[in-house]
């Protein structure tokens, strides 16, 4: 096809209460947007309280390591310690971040369900 040719509508998509058959593509009423928005809206919420419960966990990694910071009974063992806690420092961070992102991603979701309605 050199793209001058029209295709035909087909008949083989039906046309339901909630939505449309132009040229032969199903177009999705408001109904179906708002619906699907609210889905995705809801699949962000769940995804923020794994996140946060992810930082949780992470930041309990950080106590832990504090701890063998603290108990430490040779140079060798409190470097260790050391680097365990900034490692734990890191990953407890970048959890964070996690749920700053999956906040901004419920903040979108919820914009497309008002701009939907």
């Amino acid at each position: 096809m050199d793209g001058s040719e029209q295709t035909e509508p087909t008949s083989s998509v039906p046309a339901g209460s909630d939505a449309f058959v132009v040229a032969g593509a199903h177009i999705p009423t408001t109904r179906h947007g708002v619906v699907y928005a609210e889905r995705k809206v809801e699949a962000a919420e769940e995804a923020v309280k794994a996140a946060e419960e992810a930082v949780e966990a992470a930041e309990q990694d950080v106590k832990v390591a504090l701890e063998k910071v603290k108990t430490a009974k040779s140079d060798d063992d409190a470097a260790e310690a050391k680097v365990e806690l900034a490692e734990a420092k890191v990953k407890a961070a970048k959890r964070e971040v996690t749920v700053a992102e999956a906040k901004v991603t419920v903040a979108e979701a919820k914009v497309t369900v008002a701009e939907a309605k």
